[in-house]
Formats: C-alpha cells, structure tokens, sequence
C-alpha cells in the first residue's frame, strides 16, 4: 500500500477526441476532413481534488459500445471498492473546478497569456 492517494470519487467520462484527417470527406462544415470518435476513460478524484484517468478505450457508437462501457464501469466499480489510487499507473489531467488547483493553474494561465501579448 505505499504511495497510495485516497479517492473520493470514480467515474467513466466519454470525451470527443480527433483520431484522423480524410480529404476525401471534406465539406464545407468539415474543410479539412477532420475524423473524431468517442473515447471512454476512467477517471478518479483525489481529496485535493485532482483528476486522473486511467483508461481511455476507443468507443465504437455502433459497435460493442455496451461491452466496453461496461468492462469500464466495472473497473470504476472495482477503484471505488478500493477506495485509493496508485498515482503512478494513473495520468494527472486536470484539477477540479473550484479547488485551490484550479485556481492556481487558472492564474498561471492567466499569466502566461500575459505574458504572450508583450
């Protein structure tokens, strides 16, 4: 049980990631034939409020879709039980919204886009 950070909450988040570019389906909502497609990931949230993801698996709208969401509900379910994380086999992503992690990353946003304009 070493280097273990206690969890709060688990979940699967569906994100919109790009995958590809086709100039064969180009169109005019769609110039440069950009292809997207639904990924599902494993996300969990420490104490302090930062989010991790462990899995992020290629969701297929029309094929398996079930299966795989419920392969990764199973794995929320199983993080859950738990009650903890490895950090180290887990991608930091982001920090929720409102905690003092946010509130920092948002300044140093912030400043960094400050700075960009001279």
């Amino acid at each position: 049980m070493k280097n273990r950070t206690k969890i709060n909450n688990a979940q699967i988040n569906i994100v919109v990631k790009h995958v590809g570019r086709n100039v064969e389906m180009a169109d005019m909502s769609n110039p440069s034939g950009d292809i997207y497609s639904d990924f599902g990931q494993v996300e969990a949230t420490d104490m302090e409020g930062r989010i991790f993801i462990l899995v992020s698996s290629y969701i297929d709208l029309w094929d398996l879709k079930e299966e795989k969401l419920d392969v990764l509900q199973r794995l929320v379910d199983r993080v859950l039980a738990a009650g903890d994380i490895d950090p180290a086999l887990w991608v930091f992503d982001r920090w929720t919204y409102g905690t003092d992690g946010w509130e920092a990353q948002e300044r140093a946003n912030e400043l960094r886009e400050e700075a960009s304009w001279g």
